[in-house]
C-alpha cells in the first residue's frame, strides 16, 4: 500500500501538518493545503536573490517564526553560487523582545519574491510544477491553467473535463492565494 505524501513538506495522510486552522488537507494528489504556492527546494535558486521561503519550525533547531505557527512564510535566500556555502538565511521574529532576528528552522519550500507581484511575466519563467496561473495568448486572458504532461491544462465543469490550451501563451500571471478568513467573520 502506498501512503500519500506531500511533494514539498513530506507530510502524509497519517501525519498531517497542523497549524492554527487545524490539520492540512489535500490540494492536489501530492500537495497538502499548507504547501500550496510553494515550489520544491530542488528547484530553488541559490544565487543570492531574495525569495519567499516556507519554513518548518518544528524540532530543536526551529526558532523565531514570523507567525505563531509551526510552519510559515518569510523572506530570505541562499548565496551558494557566490560563496560556496550552502546556507539558507531568512527573517525571523524575536517574540520575547519584539524585533526582527535571523530565523532558525528547516526550509521546505519557496516561491519567487516579486515586488511587482500581480504583473504579467514572460512565459519562459512560468512554473511548470502544477501551480495554477493565468495565461495571456492572442490578446486574451485564460484563467486557472496548470502545466501538466507537456501542456497547459485546466479542469472545468461537472463532470470535470480537461481543457488543453492550444498554442503558446506569451505571458503568465501568478494567481494570488485564498484570503485568510477569521472564524469570527463567518456568518452562521
Amino acid at each position: 500500500m502506498t501512503i500519500r505524501a506531500c511533494r514539498v513538506c513530506g507530510c502524509t495522510e497519517t501525519a498531517a501538518c497542523v497549524n492554527d486552522d487545524g490539520p492540512c488537507g489535500w490540494a492536489e494528489r501530492d500537495l497538502c493545503t499548507a504547501c500550496v504556492g510553494s515550489r520544491p527546494m530542488s528547484e530553488a535558486p541559490r544565487d543570492g536573490r531574495m525569495l519567499c521561503l516556507l519554513i518548518d519550525y518544528d524540532g530543536d533547531e526551529g526558532h523565531h517564526p514570523l507567525q505563531d505557527a509551526n510552519r510559515s512564510w518569510t523572506v530570505g535566500g541562499n548565496n551558494f553560487d557566490n560563496t560556496g556555502e550552502d546556507r539558507w538565511q531568512f527573517a525571523g521574529w524575536c517574540w520575547t523582545h519584539d524585533h526582527f532576528t535571523e530565523g532558525k528552522g528547516r526550509v521546505i519550500g519557496w516561491a519567487p519574491f516579486d515586488p511587482a507581484a500581480g504583473s504579467w511575466q514572460p512565459i519562459s519563467g512560468a512554473p511548470k510544477d502544477g501551480t495554477e496561473v493565468d495565461l495571456w495568448m492572442n490578446g486574451q486572458r485564460w484563467t486557472g491553467f496548470r502545466w501538466v504532461e507537456h501542456s497547459w491544462q485546466r479542469k472545468e465543469g461537472y463532470p470535470a473535463i480537461t481543457r488543453r490550451l492550444l498554442g503558446e501563451p506569451s505571458h503568465y500571471l501568478s494567481v494570488p492565494g485564498s484570503p485568510v478568513i477569521d472564524a469570527d467573520d463567518v456568518e452562521r
